[in-house]
């Protein structure tokens, strides 16, 4: 829902004094009605008529590139003007506002569109922090808020596109487009199971309506860390190209809140993936975990919604999410591989270096490995034969011996010796040094 507040005319304001003004922190209304004022005096002096003017507060993903990004693909032809605060005129630098308390960016600006217009405003702090303020105006609300309306349905469009992924709040970044199934290893049965539940979904809300089924799904992934839990989920956001969302930290006070932002934020995308990574850590208190269960099957319809989470410890989440349906549909434990998915993820590391038996004496000597400590397997081998080539042959390409590989098996078994001696697990953090009795 749009949120828009409308300002009524501000107050007239104090001529300045020749001294420099005090400090004025972020969020003073003097500084806001002043912004205000001058936004209305350059668009009267424009059209020659009264605006009325709103700051909108409810759009998600909104900055100034976006702003730009509209004003060119969606009204043009649009006026790009830099925004002088204090002259109400074009701005040609950098200007400084209260001296060295306040900036207005040159790139903030105001696009006039026909009958419309808005602007985005960023003040910045003596302290560095800053304050982003988005105005629309109009001659009468109704067009204010027709802006408004298609201004948000460009950011969620903009947002729907796959291969990209938002974390938390921070901008989306691309995902591997070459990431395919092939780059995780699992038993065959657990992969073929994992990838004809994501597909199923794929095939839309007209087969769930036909089969009477909510459009929602809900999978969650537990085991030891290292396995490829949030490698799957960059797999399920590149294969199935919908827009992927990602939580990784709950910050602040009204962490419930938060939790149901990120649901309401999904939910305007879908369909969409909704990811949480280490959901023990997410939702351990019990204030977070009631809203994290509402969201999943409460009162608000989520339709559209992938829900995707990964925990490295599921006796530390709550039982009610694990053992009913329509929370988490299905719950895949992934385990450190086996010999044949071992066998199977050095072959592919070490092709080119290893002859088969060599890497099935690897593979039979890694039990307990993971896929990181099997990954680090292969760079500390590798590392060594560039060492040595160095050493010896400097023109040759370097290639990795069995010997170098099994010494770095050996390199990696002490290290997760010394763990599991030094420290042992816990739920809350993961590890913790072990208290030995006296």
């Amino acid at each position: 829902m749009i949120r828009t507040t409308l300002i009524e005319s501000a107050p007239p304001l104090p001529e300045p004094r020749p001294a420099a003004p005090a400090p004025v922190h972020v969020g003073d209304l003097l500084v806001f009605q002043r912004v205000i004022r001058r936004f209305g005096e350059f668009l009267a002096a424009r059209s020659g008529a009264a605006w009325e003017v709103a700051e909108v507060g409810s759009i998600d993903g909104l900055d100034a590139s976006t702003l730009e990004d509209f004003a060119a693909a969606h009204q043009p032809p649009a006026g790009r003007t830099p925004f002088d605060l204090e002259g109400c005129a074009a701005a040609t630098s950098r200007f400084d506002y209260c001296q060295t308390h306040r900036a207005l960016h040159p790139e903030d600006v105001v696009y006039c569109f026909p009958e419309a217009a808005c602007m985005t405003v960023e003040l910045l702090d003596a302290d560095g922090t800053f304050q982003r303020w988005f105005f629309a105006a109009a001659p009468d609300r109704e067009r204010l808020l027709a802006l408004a309306c298609r201004l948000d349905a460009f950011c969620v469009e903009r947002k729907r596109g796959g291969g990209r992924i938002q974390i938390d709040d921070e901008d989306p970044i691309p995902l591997d487009p070459a990431l395919d199934w092939d780059h995780v290893v699992l038993p065959a049965a657990l992969k073929r199971d994992i990838r004809w539940n994501v597909e199923m979904f794929l095939r839309g809300r007209e087969l769930y309506q036909e089969l009477r089924l909510p459009y929602r799904r809900g999978f969650l992934l537990v085991g030891p860390p290292g396995n490829g839990k949030t490698l799957l989920c960059r797999i399920i956001a590149v294969r199935t190209g919908l827009p992927a969302l990602a939580v990784i930290g709950v910050k602040g006070t009204d962490q419930r809140w938060q939790i149901e932002q990120h649901f309401e934020r999904a939910a305007r995308l879908a369909p969409c993936i909704l990811i949480f990574e280490d959901l023990d850590h997410l939702v351990g208190e019990p204030a977070e975990m009631a809203a994290f269960l509402n969201q999943l099957d409460g009162f608000p319809r989520r339709d559209g919604l992938l829900v995707l989470a990964t925990t490295n410890h599921p006796d530390a989440i709550d039982p009610a999410l694990l053992s009913r349906p329509s929370r988490f549909d299905r719950v895949w434990r992934i385990d450190d591989p086996d010999l044949a998915g071992r066998t199977e993820y050095l072959a592919r590391l070490f092709a080119g270096h290893l002859a088969r038996r060599q890497v099935a004496a690897l593979a039979a000597a890694t039990e307990g490995f993971s896929g990181a400590f099997l990954q680090e397997l292969y760079v500390s081998a590798a590392q060594e034969a560039l060492r040595t080539r160095r050493r010896t042959n400097p023109g040759r390409p370097p290639r990795i011996s069995a010997a170098a590989a099994a010494r770095a098996v050996e390199l990696l078994r002490s290290q997760l010796a010394g763990a599991a001696r030094d420290f042992a697990p816990t739920r809350q953090f993961g590890f913790a040094r072990r208290v030995e009795e006296a």
